[in-house]
């Protein structure tokens, strides 16, 4: 499914589900199970980070886990900061269209 309708006009409803979709497909991101799924997930958490400093301390405890020198460990306080990063990851602003009427600011 694509975003663009006709030409450079953007359907409504096919945002929506692209919304829809990545939200859900953040929100139901499994827990790592080792190192390369956390690195999986700490990518995406790296590409969104920029949007919201919640994300960075939330993720905090995780990026912890992929320093050389720790041993691969996941405890109950990783569960509570991997949940805590999904969660600032899919709330606005983060994830939130674009709306050119509100006041935005932008940088190189």
């Amino acid at each position: 499914m694509g975003l663009i309708s006709s030409g450079d006009e953007y359907n409504r409803e096919e945002i929506k589900l692209w919304e829809i979709f990545h939200v859900r497909a953040i929100a139901e991101f499994p827990k790592p199970q080792n190192i390369t799924d956390l690195r999986s997930f700490m990518g995406l958490t790296n590409q969104l980070g920029s949007f919201s400093s919640a994300i960075a301390a939330a993720a905090q405890p995780l990026r912890d886990l992929l320093k050389p020198r720790n041993e691969w460990c996941w405890t109950p306080q990783h569960d509570g900061a991997f949940e805590k990063t999904k969660e600032a990851l899919i709330a606005p602003p983060v994830l939130a269209h674009f709306d050119a009427s509100l006041p935005y600011y932008a940088s190189n």
